[in-house]
């Protein structure tokens, strides 16, 4: 059997923006981006009307310190 690995490469940037730039209305885990797919009521979910919320690990401190770990110990050689 033969095995494949791709590695994408993306600057750390994008990354960012994509993390945290996420929202996510919690009780039905639908997810909006401010950007990329935003909600028609900023900060609201299309469909109830509810907050939406930034989970932990898409706030930006988070986001930076997992960006860092992989660079540490799972960036290819």
């Amino acid at each position: 059997m033969n095995r494949f690995l791709l590695e994408i490469a993306v600057d750390d940037e994008v990354l960012m923006e994509r993390v945290t730039g996420r929202r996510v209305h919690i009780p039905t885990n639908r997810t909006y981006h401010t950007k990329f797919n935003p909600p028609k009521v900023e900060g609201r979910d299309d469909i109830t009307g509810e907050p939406l919320e930034i989970r932990e690990q898409d706030e930006p401190s988070f986001a930076k310190e997992r960006i860092d770990e992989y660079h540490k110990y799972e960036e290819p050689w």
